[in-house]
């Protein structure tokens, strides 16, 4: 296996319909394909910008794809 760097930025202000956090939707969407596969380890960066509520910036989460422009992160691999 080779390491990749894959940066994807989104837009995570309320008004983008980008981003749903609650009790039943915690995902991340992106206006284009993703690319992430589903165990995929990645770093969560803010770059100055607000958190996605739950999330730390800087922090290590597994992406798990619910379709090809959303994801959701986990703390966890399991």
């Amino acid at each position: 296996m080779n390491l990749i760097d894959h940066n994807v930025s989104f837009n995570s202000e309320e008004s983008s319909a980008l981003v749903g956090v609650g009790a039943t939707v915690s995902t991340i969407g992106f206006s284009t394909y993703h690319k992430f596969r589903n165990g995929e380890e990645v770093i969560y960066k803010t770059n100055s910008h607000m958190a996605v509520g739950g999330l730390s910036t800087d922090s290590k989460y597994y992406v798990s794809t619910v379709s090809t422009t959303k994801i959701k992160l986990h703390k966890t691999l399991g």
